[in-house]
C-alpha cells in the first residue's frame, strides 16, 4: 500500500517536469537541460526519503515478525499426573 502511495507521489511530481521538458526539447529550447537538473535536484531526495521510509517500515515488520517466532523454544513442564480416587 505505501509503495503504490509513494509511486503516485513520485508520479505526481515527475509527470509535469518530464512533459515540460519534452515541450521544451520540440521547441529547441534552452532552459530544458536546466529543468532536467532541478527535476533531478527535486526528485531524487523525495525518492530516497521515501524509499527510507519504506524500507524502515518493511524492516521493521519483518523483524517483528519473526521476533515471534521462537528458534529455540522452551520445553514445557511435563503435566502433573492424574490424582488416583481414594478408597473410602
Amino acid at each position: 500500500m505505501l509503495g503504490i502511495l509513494a509511486a503516485c507521489l513520485l508520479a505526481v511530481v515527475f509527470v509535469p517536469l518530464l512533459l515540460i521538458a519534452g515541450a521544451a526539447a520540440t521547441n529547441s529550447s534552452a532552459p530544458t537541460f536546466a529543468l532536467i537538473v532541478i527535476g533531478a535536484v527535486l526528485l531524487i531526495p523525495l525518492s530516497l526519503v521515501v524509499g527510507g521510509f519504506l524500507a524502515a517500515q518493511s524492516a521493521t515488520y519483518w523483524t517483528l515478525a519473526f521476533r515471534r517466532l521462537d528458534l529455540d523454544p522452551q520445553p514445557l513442564a511435563p503435566p502433573p499426573p492424574p490424582l488416583e480416587p481414594q478408597p473410602s
